[in-house]
């Protein structure tokens, strides 16, 4: 069957303050007045690193690769340019070049925290989790104090399921940065993983005392109160949550998520229409209120809703594609068109076996038993791969 709506609790793996981004871009940006090199450098230097680092804001990554090897070529050793290039690099997906420009960072700077941090970095990026954590590590060996390596460590152990780990990072770099609201919003969720709910709403609340523009962490208080089923407390959270950005997306899926959890099905499709109306190019909340009008036998109001947000984006509606090709299956009608949506799901997310099984029913509809077993028997070996 089609996947149900996401519970609100599924909301915690979107509450990272900060993608962990590949390399240490706040210090690349640092301000020309306080250049991260070793040496003074010469003023083309500066002006290549200045360069460099507005190309990479402006998303001009071979640009800005340009200006970091010039910079490189008046100093050698700035750190700064090194981490530029390879930043440069990452987002280019050149990663044989940015291990081996931070290889040489690192020889010439070996006990640099930063190098070691941006080194983590491409280690979670390319999925090696412990290493990452190791590299983190070694970086506050060097420098204790180093705050960047702090938070990019407590994220690493949160992914790996060391929540304590995790709070101790956290909590030291809110110690020795009082006032840098990613420690404390990482710090309740470590404590949130914990179990320690209250603690980590009071981390949460500092979190947005800090940055009160910032919607993440009353969507994190929201989910707290909604895991322990404390609607009107939810609730109010999420309505400081779209105060403080009525912008942010997630505030607008939170709140029908969390009308769906408590049974509140006709608010539910409001909201996700009220999203659908205010974000107009964007498919996800049409995809939920078609899911609800499914559950509910609404067929009619369902398949218009797929229909809609397969139109905004069809890369970000494979669910939609999926549950309308499932329903035209148990409709039989327009099987042809079904099989298309239910292969151009599997397309898009090749590993998620109810999607099999929805190309198994659309061929078992049409008569095809040969390309039903087929679509069946992948789909038993991606559950058994999970």
């Amino acid at each position: 069957p089609p996947p149900a709506p996401p519970r609100v609790t599924a909301m915690s793996a979107r509450f990272r303050w900060l993608p962990l981004t590949v390399l240490c871009v706040a210090a690349i940006s640092a301000a020309p007045a306080a250049p991260i090199v070793s040496g003074v450098g010469t003023a083309q230097t500066l002006a290549q690193l200045e360069a460099g680092r507005r190309a990479l804001a402006a998303g001009n990554a071979a640009e800005a690769l340009g200006h970091f090897d010039k910079a490189l070529t008046g100093d050698p050793k700035s750190v700064g340019a090194a981490l530029g290039r390879a930043e440069s690099l990452s987002r280019l997906q050149r990663w044989t070049e940015v291990e081996a420009t931070l290889q040489r960072a690192q020889a010439a700077e070996p006990r640099n925290a930063e190098i070691r941090t941006a080194i983590g970095r491409v280690a979670f990026a390319r999925g090696q989790h412990e290493r990452a954590l190791q590299e983190f590590q070694a970086a506050l060996d060097y420098d204790p104090d180093f705050v960047p390596a702090m938070l990019d460590l407590g994220e690493t152990a949160l992914l790996v399921g060391r929540a304590d780990y995790a709070e101790r990072a956290f909590r030291s770099a809110a110690t020795i940065e009082p006032t840098r609201a990613g420690a404390h919003f990482g710090l309740g969720r470590a404590l949130l993983r914990r179990g320690q709910s209250a603690e980590a709403i009071a981390a949460f609340e500092r979190a947005a005392e800090l940055e009160p523009q910032r919607a993440q962490p009353w969507l994190a208080i929201a989910n707290v109160h909604a895991s322990a089923k404390k609607w009107d407390e939810a609730a109010a959270a999420l309505a400081r949550a779209r105060k403080a950005d009525s912008q942010d997306r997630s505030v607008a899926l939170a709140l029908g998520d969390l009308d769906v959890a408590a049974g509140r099905t006709a608010d539910a499709v409001k909201e996700y229409g009220a999203a659908a109306a205010k974000f107009s190019d964007w498919p996800e909340p049409l995809i939920r209120k078609g899911r609800i009008h499914q559950q509910l036998g609404e067929r009619a109001a369902a398949e218009s809703a797929y229909r809609d947000a397969i139109k905004r984006g069809e890369s970000q509606s494979a669910v939609a594609l999926n549950n309308l090709a499932w329903m035209l299956a148990e409709d039989k009608r327009n099987l042809d068109e079904a099989a298309a949506l239910a292969r151009r799901a599997t397309e898009l997310n090749p590993n998620e076996p109810s999607f099999y099984g929805t190309l198994a029913r659309v061929y078992d509809a049409r008569g095809d038993a040969k390309a039903a077993t087929v679509a069946t028997q992948k789909a038993e070996q991606l559950r058994k791969r999970r």
